[in-house]
């Protein structure tokens, strides 16, 4: 009989790599669209490391379900940012609602909630602080 805990110890390599995968992608995404921004992947990298460092520290625990969830909502926000002013930018907002998807395989609706506000407050300040960073310009 499989356990919630058992699904939690598989899917957290699956997440820890994905996370990582995420880090490669914004430097990719912002070569292609012709604006690597640097910082902009050492922040990818420094998410990566933080989401990484929590699952070493306290395995499949809450702080790790939450903090990843949240690592990745950010990772997809910055995946957007580095596609800015490129005509995918627009299409990458679906990385938001796959990403929260994703965080269903921590069988916990906290890394959900958590998932959903960060790109909630991503969205509402990012919308009015650095409007370019959320949506393309029409």
């Amino acid at each position: 009989m499989i356990d919630v805990h058992s699904i939690r110890r598989t899917f957290a390599r699956v997440i820890i790599g994905f996370i990582w995968f995420n880090a490669v992608l914004v430097g990719a995404v912002g070569v292609l669209a012709g604006q690597f921004n640097a910082p902009m992947l050492l922040g990818a990298l420094l998410l990566a490391a933080s989401a990484t460092y929590t699952w070493r520290q306290d395995g499949t625990g809450t702080v790790t379900r939450l903090t990843s969830s949240m690592v990745v909502a950010a990772q997809a926000a910055l995946l957007v940012y580095a596609a800015s002013g490129s005509a995918y930018q627009i299409d990458l907002h679906m990385y938001f609602f796959a990403s929260l998807a994703l965080c269903a395989g921590w069988c916990d609706w906290r890394a959900l909630v958590a998932n959903a506000a960060v790109v909630a407050v991503h969205h509402l300040v990012l919308n009015y602080a650095v409007p370019a960073a959320v949506f393309p310009s029409l």
